[in-house]
């Protein structure tokens, strides 16, 4: 398979999954607020566990509050970040597939992580388990490529 197929094909499944998630990408009533609230008092200086209750392990606000306060707090980008997560976690994913597998492999891996029914709910909701995987995908792939050095 040339590259360029290979391009188009990670791109193509990318962009059907960005569609497919497009109309979530909006303000929820969900608990993500209460984490959209934490970041941004963490990223004003407040100190979870110390300042404010905050029931979830400190990673979970870490990236938000560090973008918040480079770039402001909106709704937006609050809400860019969990799918950020997900599609770094996803390239990640398909680039250590197909290092160590093979590139029909990684488009398949690709393919059943990004429409994988539980992701399709949580992609675009802060709840952690985004970023989780992404700290977990990218702690594996730096081990396998420390192991192969």
């Amino acid at each position: 398979m040339p590259l360029i197929t290979e391009a188009v094909c990670v791109m193509t499944l990318i962009s059907l999954w960005i569609l497919l998630k497009s109309y979530t990408w909006r303000w929820s009533t969900t608990d993500e607020n209460i984490y959209f609230y934490a970041a941004l008092r963490f990223s004003e200086g407040l100190i979870p566990y110390r300042d404010f209750f905050f029931a979830h392990p400190p990673m979970h606000l870490v990236l938000p509050a560090l973008c918040f306060k480079v770039f402001g707090f909106s709704i937006t980008l609050a809400k860019l970040l969990p799918v950020g997560a997900v599609l770094a976690t996803a390239l990640l994913l398909f680039t250590t597939l197909r290092q160590y597998l093979g590139r029909l492999t990684a488009f398949f891996g690709l393919g059943s992580f990004l429409f994988a029914m539980e992701l399709l709910q949580a992609s675009t909701n802060l709840n952690g388990v985004n970023l989780t995987s992404f700290w977990l995908v990218l702690g594996t792939c730096l081990f396998l490529r420390q192991k192969a050095a």
